[in-house]
C-alpha cells in the first residue's frame, strides 16, 4: 500500500472546503494521495472519507479485475501530467466500476467523464494540489453499449431500436456522409429519409462549432479518442440552428476497421433558449441596478455582504471589491455600527421584522469617514433556505440641502411680503400717524399759549392739553411698535399662542382706515377656541392679508361687512373665517386661487394668497375660500391646538 510523504505534501488543509462543495470533486497530492474529498463525490463512488483520504489512488478505489487497469492507469497518468505542466486534463466515458458498499466483491459498472485541473496556492506557480471532477456518463454510456449490442445480435432488434428510439439516431459513413437516420433525427432536421442522404453531417453543422466536432470525429477515427459528447448546432433544412447535444461513438468492422459512427441527438433547443433568456434577464436587472439612482446593497443573514451596485458606490466610495464579503457595519458610523448585529439577531431569532417594509432616515458612513442622511428601505428575499437582506437607499443630502434652501428662500418670501403688504397702505398708516402727530402738534401749541398769557391761571387746562399729548404719542408709538413687529424677520417657531389676542394684534393693523372707508367689522369668537400651537407672526400676516383683501373687495359695494369668527372643530383643530360681502370670486378664478400670480387686483402680483397657504400649511393647516351666501367670499383655515399637536391628527 502506498503511503503519502510530508515533505511532498503541501500544509493546507483543504478538508473544511470540500466539505461545504455541492459537486463531485476530489483533490489529489503530488504522489497521488487522496487529500479531500467533497460528499457528492464519496456519494458517487459509494465510498467514505474513511475509505479515501489519505490513501492512494489505487488503494482508495479497489479494481474490478474482470475491467482491467487500463483507465485507472490512465488515470493516474492524467494526473501525473498536470503535476508536470501545469495543464488541465480531460479523460471522456472512461470505464471504471465502482465496488458495491456490501463489500462481497461484486462491482457495479460506470462510467466517467474525468476533468483533473491544477490548484496553485502560492505565488511560486507551482501545482500544490491536482483537483479532479468527475460526471456519471454510466446512463448514455450503457444505452451506446447496449445499442451495439442490439445492432451485432438481431437485425430486427436493431429495426425497432432505431426508429422507435425517442432521440435522434444516424449512422454516418467514416467519410460524413450519413447512411441513415431515424424517423426523430429527421424530425429535428426537417428532412426527410431520402432527402439527406449522400449529405455530409460537416454541412449540417453549425460554421462555429465545426472545428471541435471535426477534432473529436479525427481522434475516433485514430483509436486514441474514446466515444465523446458534445453540445452544437445543427442546420435545419429551413437554415434556422438548432441546439443538440450528441453522443457518438466509433462502429469498426471484424478486421478493426472504422465501419460507421452512431451519433444520438437530443434537442436541447429550450434548455439554451431557457439559458440564453436568463442570461438576458440578468444582464438586464444588472443594467437596471447600475443605472438606478438608488443604491442596493444585498446581505446575507448574518449581515455580510454579498452584492453592492454602482449607486452604492458612488454613495459610500467603495468600490464593491472592497466590501463584499464584509460586514454591512462598515458602512455605518459608530452606535449604529454597535447595534446592527443585535437587529439581526433578534430578526432570525423571533422573525419580528422592526425596519423591513419600512422607509426610515438613517446616517450612512463613507469610505473617508464623512457621514451623510440616507433613505433606507429594507425588504427580505429567501431563495431557499437562507435569509436574505436587500437594501434601497436614497441619498439626503441634496434634498435635504434644498429643501433647507427652499424653507430659506421661502421664509425670505414671506417677510418680503409683509412689507409690500404694507406698501400698499401707505397712504393708510401714513393717515394713522398723521392724526396723533398732528394732535400732539395742537395740544404742545395751544399749551404754549396758555403758559404764554400765565400758566398759573389755567393749571387745569394745561394739564389736560399735556395728558392728551401724551395719550397720543402712545397711540403714535403703538401703531410703530406694531408695524415693526409685523415686518421683523425673526425665527420661524411654533408654540402655544392666546387665538383672541393674537387675532386683535392683526386686526388693529389690518383695520387701519377701515372705519373711514364704511366698513363694518365684527368679531364672533369661540370662547372654547382659545389656545393653538402656530408661529404668531405668520398666523397675522395671513390674518392681515384676509382681512385688507376683504377690505379692497368691499370699496365699491353698498354693503360693507366683515367678519372675523373662529370655532372649535369635532377634530380638534381650530377653524378660523374671514368674510366680507365684497365682489365675490368668479369660477375660473376660484379654481386656481392659491396658485402663484393668480390675482383679482389690476395691479396685484399674485403671491398673497399663495403665500397665505405656504404658512397654513407650514403651520399644520389648511386654507380654502368659498362664496358667502350674503354676497361676497368667505375665506377658512384650520389652526392645530395643543391636543391635535400631540396626538399627531393635523392638517
Amino acid at each position: 500500500m502506498k503511503t503519502s510523504s510530508s515533505t511532498d505534501s503541501p500544509s493546507v488543509d483543504l478538508s473544511i472546503l470540500f466539505s461545504t462543495l455541492s459537486h463531485p470533486y476530489v483533490a489529489f497530492e503530488r504522489n497521488l494521495v487522496v487529500a479531500a474529498a467533497s460528499e457528492d463525490y464519496l456519494r458517487q463512488t459509494m465510498t467514505t472519507r474513511k475509505d479515501v483520504i489519505g490513501r492512494h489512488l489505487q488503494d482508495a478505489f479497489p479494481m474490478n479485475p474482470s475491467g482491467g487497469s487500463e483507465t485507472l492507469d490512465a488515470m493516474c497518468a492524467s494526473i501525473e501530467e498536470v503535476f508536470a505542466n501545469g495543464k488541465k486534463t480531460d479523460l471522456r466515458s472512461r470505464r471504471y466500476d465502482i465496488r458495491r458498499p456490501d463489500f462481497d466483491g461484486t462491482f457495479e459498472e460506470r462510467y466517467w467523464n474525468i476533468q483533473n485541473v491544477p490548484l496553485v496556492l502560492d505565488a511560486s506557480g507551482a501545482v500544490a494540489y491536482v483537483v479532479q471532477s468527475i460526471e456519471d456518463v454510466t446512463d448514455s454510456q450503457l444505452k451506446i453499449k447496449n445499442a451495439e449490442d442490439r445492432f451485432r445480435s438481431a437485425e430486427e432488434r436493431f429495426e425497432a431500436t432505431f426508429e422507435q428510439n425517442a432521440v435522434g439516431i444516424a449512422l454516418i459513413a467514416p467519410d460524413g456522409h450519413f447512411l441513415r437516420i431515424n424517423t426523430h433525427f429527421g424530425d429535428l432536421l426537417g428532412y426527410d429519409h431520402d432527402e439527406i442522404l449522400g449529405k455530409t453531417i460537416g454541412a449540417m453543422t453549425h460554421p462555429d462549432d465545426l472545428e471541435a466536432s471535426t477534432e473529436q470525429v479525427a481522434a475516433l477515427l485514430n483509436g486514441v479518442g474514446l466515444p465523446y459528447t458534445i453540445e452544437k448546432r445543427y442546420i435545419k433544412k429551413d437554415g434556422t440552428p438548432l441546439w443538440v447535444r450528441v453522443t457518438r461513438t466509433l462502429v469498426r468492422d471484424l478486421s478493426g476497421k472504422p465501419a460507421y459512427f452512431v451519433a444520438v441527438a437530443e434537442d436541447i433547443a429550450d434548455r439554451k433558449a431557457a439559458e440564453a433568456a436568463l442570461m438576458q434577464r440578468e444582464a438586464y436587472l444588472q443594467s437596471i441596478l447600475d443605472t438606478v439612482p438608488a443604491g442596493m446593497i444585498v446581505i446575507d443573514h448574518q449581515g455580510v455582504i454579498e452584492s453592492f451596485s454602482r449607486a452604492a458606490e458612488r454613495q459610500f466610495g467603495y468600490a464593491a471589491g472592497e466590501v463584499v464579503g464584509r460586514n454591512i457595519k462598515i458602512l455605518m458610523p459608530s452606535g449604529d455600527r454597535e447595534r446592527h448585529d443585535d437587529y439581526l439577531q433578534h430578526f432570525n431569532r423571533t422573525g419580528e421584522a422592526r425596519i423591513i417594509g419600512k422607509d426610515r432616515v438613517v446616517t450612512g458612513e463613507r469610505k473617508d469617514g464623512s457621514t451623510f442622511s440616507l433613505n433606507l428601505s429594507v425588504g427580505e428575499i429567501s431563495p431557499g433556505s437562507r435569509r436574505h437582506f436587500v437594501g434601497f437607499i436614497q441619498d439626503l443630502t441634496d434634498r435635504q440641502a434644498a429643501e433647507a434652501r427652499m424653507s430659506e428662500l421661502q421664509a425670505e418670501l414671506i417677510h418680503v411680503s409683509r412689507f409690500t403688504a404694507l406698501g400698499e397702505m401707505a397712504s393708510t398708516l401714513a393717515h394713522e400717524l398723521n392724526q396723533p402727530l398732528t394732535a400732539i402738534t395742537n395740544f404742545l401749541k395751544g399749551s404754549r399759549r396758555l403758559l404764554d398769557q400765565g400758566g398759573e391761571a389755567h393749571g387745569a387746562m394745561l394739564s389736560h392739553a399735556v395728558d392728551q399729548a401724551a395719550d397720543q404719542a402712545l397711540r403714535a408709538g403703538q401703531i410703530i411698535r406694531r408695524l415693526r413687529a409685523f415686518v421683523e424677520r425673526g425665527e420661524s417657531e411654533r408654540q402655544r399662542e392666546n387665538l383672541p389676542k393674537l387675532i386683535d394684534e392683526a386686526s388693529a393693523l389690518a383695520l387701519l382706515g377701515a372705519k373711514e372707508g364704511g366698513v363694518r367689522v365684527s368679531f364672533a369668537l369661540d370662547p372654547a377656541a382659545q389656545t393653538v400651537v402656530v408661529d404668531r407672526i405668520q398666523i397675522q400676516q395671513v390674518l392681515f392679508n384676509l382681512m385688507r383683501n376683504g377690505i379692497e373687495a368691499m370699496q365699491d359695494m353698498p354693503i360693507r361687512n366683515l367678519q372675523v369668527a373662529t370655532s372649535l372643530k369635532t377634530d380638534g383643530m381650530v377653524d378660523v373665517m374671514v368674510s366680507d360681502t365684497g365682489t365675490g370670486l368668479a369660477p375660473d378664478i376660484a379654481s386656481n386661487l392659491f396658485r402663484p400670480f393668480m390675482t383679482t387686483k389690476p395691479t396685484g402680483m399674485g403671491f398673497g394668497l399663495s403665500i397665505c397657504r405656504t404658512i397654513v400649511e407650514a403651520n399644520k393647516g389648511r386654507i380654502s375660500a368659498g362664496p358667502n351666501p350674503g354676497g361676497g367670499t368667505i375665506f377658512r383655515f384650520t389652526l392645530p391646538t395643543p391636543e391635535t399637536e400631540e396626538s399627531g391628527h393635523v392638517g
